[in-house]
């Protein structure tokens, strides 16, 4: 498996699992920065653990749910994601 870094986790879980991309969406995940808290961009519980499940299943990493539902945000999980593959 190759080792993701910070920024290629920190694009992949906006783009890949949470399904967002500048311009994508009419509202304002579109413009998501790494220390944003998702739930305040609209990002609900179940799509944290359906992303969860999708960097688990895909990269075989498994990141600690209750470290993303303390500090949601972008920078956390992928900085998680980044440590997690090491």
């Amino acid at each position: 498996m190759p080792v993701i870094d910070y920024a290629t986790a920190l694009a992949r879980v906006q783009t890949c699992w949470l399904g967002v991309s500048a311009g994508d969406k009419p509202d304002d995940r579109a413009s998501l920065r790494s220390e944003d808290n998702l739930f305040q961009h609209g990002v609900d519980s179940l799509l944290f653990i359906r992303l969860v499940r999708a960097v688990e299943s895909d990269l075989g990493i498994k990141l600690p749910l209750v470290r993303i539902f303390e500090q949601p945000c972008l920078g956390t999980i992928a900085r998680a994601i980044a440590d997690g593959n090491r």
